[in-house]
């Protein structure tokens, strides 16, 4: 039945062509016993001869596209490093039908025993004063995960998930470039926004990184494969980038000595040497929903993809515990300067007044909405502890200003007024 099933599936075999006279398969199959007998004999030694001399000839039948038609649960086997264990071959979609990629998963999602969502963390716009909010979850009847949230271009613009620091570095081998199995589904409108992917070269967390932008398409949901699509992302494609900004003269990536995160992006900033946004950008709700993120090559023959079977992060505490000294103490005081809840707090009033609520009006309106939602008494001491922070804030803010600020800012004045006759007298030899 397999040697039927390729006999009549074969678009461009001979074998399929010569059979094609029959108007179905079952007339072809009741002309003759004898013919059927003799069809069969022959297409066995066909296809044993092409699999054995000519696995990927021209002939209409090769060893990739055979594994590709086996259905992957019954591929991905977990064993030791082997890339046909871990492996899926698939055509180039929109691009040279005869290209062959195989494809390896360094986070599964469909798989509830690897837990991937609890890898990545959190990294919106609220690092640089902006309000916007996102989080990846998973529903445990879900075999996918939802990265969702709210982009809001108050103060920033952008929205990411990236993973936690890696225990050992990706050492991805022979891979060409990240791969996203991924659907959009808020939406319509994918175009307007700016999608990216992010890594890293070294072990660091630092604001420098390397990016690249993709496209994703808009998804179907009532089409065969319920609109999920392959996003490629090659490494040539990715670029040194300061926030949105372009690091001149930066070195390409190079994944020779591993990758240490993976994460995606969604921002209003395109990639450019200057800060450039997106004309249409769409701000409020989005969810990208994904299956995978992984690496692809377009040599299925390399045995050794991936160096480690299962990438390792460091737990949240873990992480903690590795920050420095000297940042474990400025960011509780940075925290309480730069608040994210006292920033919601700020855009919430701002909102308010723009509708014509007075401030005594809107200190009405928020503490009404505390009792409602907490009681009258858990309301009154939510109210004194956001007085005391505030209050605390006020002063050190402000013992900050006079103590730092404002002395750098004078002394920078000076230093001014000093070196420009020394530059003016320069210019003018020149």
């Amino acid at each position: 039945m397999m040697i039927l099933y390729y006999s009549f599936n074969s678009a461009n075999d001979p074998i399929h062509e010569m059979l094609s006279g029959c108007k179905t398969a079952e007339d072809c199959c009741m002309s003759s016993i004898y013919r059927m007998w003799s069809t069969s004999l022959f297409l066995s030694l066909y296809f044993l001869g092409a699999a054995v001399l000519l696995p990927d000839s021209t002939l209409g039948f090769s060893s990739n596209t055979w594994l590709a038609s086996v259905p992957s649960t019954r591929r991905q086997y977990r064993s030791a490093k082997t890339l046909t264990s871990l492996l899926s071959v698939n055509d180039l979609a929109n691009s040279d039908k005869t290209t062959k990629l195989a494809y390896q998963s360094i986070f599964n999602f469909t798989d509830k025993e690897e837990n991937a969502v609890s890898k990545f963390e959190r990294i919106d716009d609220a690092i640089m004063g902006g309000i916007s909010l996102s989080s990846i979850k998973q529903l445990p009847e879900e075999d996918f995960a939802r990265w969702s949230g709210v982009c809001r271009t108050d103060g920033g613009g952008f929205c990411g998930t990236r993973t936690m620091p890696f225990q050992e570095p990706i050492r991805v081998g022979s891979a060409e470039g990240f791969y996203l199995l991924c659907r959009f589904t808020s939406d319509d409108e994918p175009e307007r926004r700016v999608w990216k992917v992010t890594t890293r070269s070294e072990d660091s967390r630092g604001e420098q990184l390397y990016q690249a932008m993709f496209q994703i398409s808009k998804s179907n949901q009532e089409a065969e494969n319920g609109g999920w699509q392959r996003v490629l992302v090659p490494f040539d494609s990715f670029v040194q980038v300061r926030g949105p900004r372009l690091v001149d003269g930066a070195p390409k990536l190079n994944v020779t000595a591993g990758l240490y995160q993976v994460g995606v992006a969604l921002s209003k900033f395109q990639i450019a040497s200057t800060t450039k946004e997106l004309e249409d950008f769409r701000a409020g709700y989005f969810e990208l929903q994904l299956k995978e993120i992984g690496v692809y090559t377009s040599s299925p023959s390399d045995t050794a993809l991936l160096g480690s079977e299962t990438v390792q992060t460091l737990t949240k505490e873990e992480a903690e515990k590795r920050k420095p000294v000297l940042l474990k103490i400025l960011f509780p005081v940075s925290k309480l300067l730069f608040s994210e809840k006292l920033r919601r707090r700020k855009s919430a009033d701002k909102i308010l007044r723009e509708r014509g609520y007075s401030r005594w009006q809107i200190a009405k309106y928020s503490f009404t909405n505390r009792v409602v939602r907490r009681g009258l008494l858990r309301a009154i001491l939510q109210t004194c502890g956001m007085f005391f922070q505030d209050s605390v804030r006020l002063v050190l803010g402000w013992s900050l200003r006079l103590v730092l600020f404002y002395p750098l800012v004078f002394i920078l004045r000076i230093f001014k007024l000093v070196t420009s006759p020394f530059k003016k007298k320069t210019m003018t030899e020149k």
